[in-house]
């Protein structure tokens, strides 16, 4: 049985279709974005629905209509239906929804149709030479890594100190983020064996805050040597906030809270959600809590935008419209500390309670 993902937003005025007075046929633009099963997701959608509506208002040629699905699966069998209709469709835009995406991927390509990946790029011969690529638009998820592992090494990260890693899932983005990371160790002096004997890393967080809550909870109660994990590295702001919630929380216990908050110094995460920014700042409402949690942590977050999703629908209506596009379009991404942070906004809003 298929499953079919939600529409989630079209906005178009009087399109110019027949019956509105008009013979030219109004072409689509299918863009795939993710399930919004937490807060970067949710501003994906929140950006590519805003960016539909504006792209709709400005032009009747095109019609953007959004596609969300929660798998891979259901994400391929609404790419069948929409390559069905190829006729009807001017281009599309794609974030694959993991790693095995690669045969809706090379589908696509094999249809001549236009298409733009985001976010998590499947690579292979035949999506790779195929002409119809128009770009791949990513968040710079390497220099993520590697920011996170200067700042660890700026604050004074030995060869002797443990690190734990917390990742996403098992697709590119957290992959690229951890070779960024372990790179940048080995740059400095760090051998394959030291990493492998020094940092250790949990299951997969699936990008959410409850599971992160219950994996950094499970690392604390089964780890003998505590004591030696001085650095948390999270591959999202969501699971940053996770570690943050197991700490002031009460399945920890006194011991093992006074462990962490005595030889933790750093904790870095990659977002740019605005509470962690309050986090940042010290404005959060809990923010005297996490501080008495871990008083000597340096708490960063690493950027990687949610609105370069938008970026990537502007690729396909510059193309479609006949202008150059940068085909490789990597979104610089920073670490965000208390001392840059300055006017900085995350995505997500203020918490207040």
């Amino acid at each position: 049985m298929k499953k079919f993902g939600l529409l989630l937003a079209v906005v178009a005025c009087c399109l110019p279709l027949a019956g509105c007075g008009n013979t030219t046929t109004t072409k689509e633009v299918a863009v795939f974005g993710p399930k919004a099963d937490h807060g970067w997701t949710g501003a994906v959608l929140t950006y590519i629905t805003e960016k539909a509506a504006s792209l709709n208002k400005a032009q009747t040629k095109y019609k953007y209509v959004i596609y969300s699905h929660a798998d891979a699966e259901a994400q391929s069998n609404a790419v069948d239906d929409v390559l069905a209709r190829k006729d009807n469709i001017a281009g599309i835009v794609i974030q694959p929804s993991s790693n095995d995406s690669a045969s809706t991927i090379t589908k696509i390509a094999n249809s001549g149709i236009p298409f733009v990946q985001f976010d998590r790029i499947i690579s292979n011969d035949t999506i790779d030479k195929a002409s119809n690529v128009v770009s791949n638009v990513t968040g710079d998820n390497y220099s993520t890594g590697v920011a996170s592992a200067k700042r660890f090494i700026a604050k004074g990260l030995t060869k002797t100190d443990k690190i734990l890693c917390m990742p996403g899932d098992n697709s590119s983005v957290p992959g690229t983020r951890t070779k960024g990371f372990t790179d940048t160790l080995k740059s400095n002096g760090w051998t394959d064996a030291q990493i492998t004997s020094q940092m250790t890393s949990t299951d997969y967080t699936g990008w959410s805050r409850d599971t992160s809550v219950t994996l950094f909870e499970n690392f604390v109660s089964s780890t003998t040597d505590l004591s030696d994990y001085k650095w948390i590295y999270t591959h999202d702001s969501e699971i940053t906030m996770g570690v943050l919630q197991a700490l002031t929380g009460s399945n920890i216990t006194d011991a093992n809270k006074n462990t962490i908050k005595t030889n933790v110094k750093g904790l870095v995460g990659c977002g740019g959600l605005e509470e962690v920014y309050q986090v940042i700042r010290g404005d959060h409402p809990r923010s005297a809590a996490f501080t008495a949690a871990l008083p000597n942590c340096d708490i960063v977050d690493a950027t990687y935008d949610p609105a370069m999703m938008a970026t990537a629908m502007q690729d396909m209506e510059d193309h479609l419209e006949g202008k150059s596009v940068t085909k490789d379009h990597v979104i610089a991404s920073e670490i965000v500390t208390k001392d840059n942070i300055g006017s900085k906004v995350g995505f997500g809003g203020k918490v207040t309670a």
